[in-house]
């Protein structure tokens, strides 16, 4: 039984409101301080932000979420180590798997007890207070998903933590 996401019912993201794969890999990472590698150098980064264009958050905003956002690509180019998030959830839709047994998976007490593969051009909703990460051969080049966070996942933290926790000044 599936613990840690759930697919929904979005409405696909138009393919004019993408960018190519290779052009958001070669974009700059966005500075944000909850990213877990970024270093300037595109060949030694692992998993990093990237922006997304004004016309694609003028949609998402349009289409599906209402609430305050969070919005970045999330462009991987190798396995990310279990973790936990400071969210408590967000919303993906993955653009490029990255390979064929490219997968994420859940940890409990050390052990793998969940892995999936999502299914490409889909949405799903991720728990991120639970242990995961990624694993598998990135063969067909970097992973890359659009990444929504409602603002909401973060109203554990009180205003201040939460700006200082990802660098986001909230009005």
């Amino acid at each position: 039984m599936n613990t840690f996401y759930e697919y929904v019912d979005f409405p696909k993201v138009p393919k004019e409101l993408i960018e190519a794969p290779e052009v958001i890999f070669k974009k700059p990472p966005m500075t944000l301080k909850i990213q877990l590698d970024s270093p300037n150098d595109p060949a030694k980064r692992k998993h990093w932000p990237v922006a997304i264009s004004d016309h694609l958050y003028t949609w998402l905003k349009d289409n599906i979420f209402k609430e305050e956002i969070l919005v970045w690509y999330t462009v991987s180019s190798g396995e990310l180590e279990a973790h936990k998030d400071v969210r408590q959830y967000c919303y993906n839709y993955i653009l490029v798997t990255g390979g064929d047994d490219v997968v994420t998976y859940k940890k409990q007490n050390d052990k793998i007890v969940e892995y999936v593969k999502f299914e490409p051009k889909r949405w799903l909703k991720l728990d991120n207070h639970v242990l995961h990460g990624t694993f598998g051969e990135f063969k067909n080049g970097p992973r890359i998903l659009l990444q929504i966070t409602p603002i909401e996942s973060y109203s554990h933290l009180d205003r201040d933590v939460f700006q200082r926790s990802i660098g986001y000044k909230t009005v």
